[in-house]
């Protein structure tokens, strides 16, 4: 397999996508890195077993323990378990995003697989999964109408005290949380780009 790799700037960070490296028995497979964030997107397909009155697509978003660097002793039970609220959540949003881009006769079984591999806390494998999945039925032979992106908006309420129309494009998961307790670090982080103050 040819490696192919793609590097654009995004939110003042590369995201990288990568082809050919992994999985060569899929159709196609793509290596999102944004960071220190990785994520591995798998698109298979194949001819259905039973005729069906719906399009059999299948979208699983997997997390791994190991991806953000906790691995136990030897007396935790290593089995998985099931999927967390939000990685059934995540899974849907890709579901949603993709599915109305096929053929409506196209009717093979097709499945989506994204595996985190690697978590650097500071930016989301939520919203690198969409855009490998979207780059692996891209590169696929299947027929898809795409590509789809995902991108993560926040917006500054105020800046030294006065109302400011701001908005915060791609920015780490914990700045952008709509909580209470971050907005004096949303006011820091507007200040820093105006005047290199570091965040709290």
């Amino acid at each position: 397999m040819k490696k192919i790799e793609k590097v654009i700037n995004l939110g003042g960070r590369e995201l990288k996508l990568t082809t050919g490296e992994l999985a060569g028995q899929a159709d196609a497979a793509v290596l999102a890195q944004y960071g220190d964030t990785v994520v591995l997107a798998t698109v298979v397909s194949a001819p259905l077993k039973v005729e069906l009155d719906y399009f059999p697509l299948s979208v699983e978003y997997q997390e791994r323990l190991y991806a953000g660097g906790k691995i136990k002793g030897s007396r935790w039970v290593k089995r998985d378990g099931r999927p967390s609220d939000e990685a059934i959540l995540t899974g849907r949003l890709i579901d949603r995003s993709v599915r109305p881009l096929f053929p409506k006769a196209y009717m093979r079984e097709v499945q989506v697989i994204t595996t985190v591999l690697s978590v650097d806390m500071e930016n989301s494998p939520v919203d690198v999964a969409p855009i490998a999945v979207s780059a692996a039925l891209a590169a696929s032979s299947i027929p898809w109408d795409g590509p789809v992106a995902t991108l993560r908006v926040g917006h500054a309420a105020c800046y030294r005290g006065r109302a400011s129309g701001g908005g915060l494009c791609q920015r780490a998961v914990g700045v952008l949380r709509p909580a209470r307790r971050n907005t004096r670090r949303l006011r820091y982080l507007r200040r820093q780009q105006h005047a290199g103050a570091r965040p709290r």
